[in-house]
C-alpha cells in the first residue's frame, strides 16, 4: 500500500530550493529511486517538499523497515531466526552493541574532516549532527528489544527452510536494505 500512496503523493509534491535550516526526512535507496522515477532528477540544493499523502507513503516505508529489523519478535527477527537459528540472536546482539561504536567512529571521522577544513564550532556541530543517527538507531533498537524481547524464542531444532522459503527470506533481507534509512 505504501508504494502507490508514495507515488501518488510524490506526484503532488513540489521540488523547491532547500532552506538554510530545513528538516529532511530519512532517505532510503527505494525512496530515492521513487523520487527519481516520479519527479525526475532533482537539482543540487533542492529537495522534495512532501505532500501529506507522500509523507504517509514514506511513513509506510519507515514502518515496514522497522518491522524488518532482525530483532526479537519483529518479522525481521523471525526471518533471521528461521535462516540462522540461535546465531541470528547472537548476530542481532552484536549489531546492537556495535551501533554506539559506529557513532564514535563516525563522529571522530567527521570531526577530523571538520578540523582539516577549519570549520570551527559550526563544523563540530555538523559533525555531531551527521553522526547522531547511529545513536538514534541504537535507541530505537533498544526500545524495540525492550518491548518485544531481545531474542527470538527457541523453536524446534533441526528444522530448516526449503529453497523457496530461503529465497523469500533473502528477498526480505534485500527489501530491508532498500528501506533502511
Amino acid at each position: 500500500v505504501a508504494v502507490p500512496v508514495l507515488a501518488l503523493g510524490l506526484s503532488w509534491s513540489e521540488v523547491k530550493p532547500l532552506e538554510a535550516h530545513a528538516l529532511l526526512e530519512g532517505q532510503c535507496l527505494f525512496y530515492l529511486l521513487m523520487k527519481r522515477v516520479v519527479l525526475g532528477a532533482i537539482p543540487a540544493g533542492h529537495d522534495v517538499f512532501l505532500h501529506p499523502t507522500a509523507f504517509a507513503g514514506w511513513a509506510g516505508l519507515f514502518i515496514t523497515m522497522i518491522n524488518l529489523l532482525p530483532s526479537g519478535q519483529l518479522d525481521g527477527g523471525h526471518i533471521a531466526y528461521a535462516l540462522l537459528g540461535p546465531r541470528g540472536n547472537r548476530l542481532a546482539n552484536l549489531v546492537h552493541a556495535a551501533l554506539p561504536l559506529l557513532f564514535l567512529g563516525n563522529l571522530a571521522h567527521n570531526l577530523s574532516l571538520s578540523r582539516k577544513l577549519g570549520a570551527g564550532a559550526e563544523g563540530d556541530q555538523l559533525a555531531l549532527a551527521n553522526s547522531f543517527f547511529w545513536l538514534l538507531w541504537f535507541g530505537i533498537l533498544s526500545l524495540v528489544r525492550f518491548l518485544g524481547g531481545k531474542e527470538h524464542p527457541p523453536t524446534d531444532e533441526g528444522l530448516t527452510l526449503d529453497g523457496p522459503r530461503r529465497a523469500i527470506a533473502v528477498l526480505c533481507l534485500v527489501l530491508f536494505v532498500l528501506l533502511f534509512m
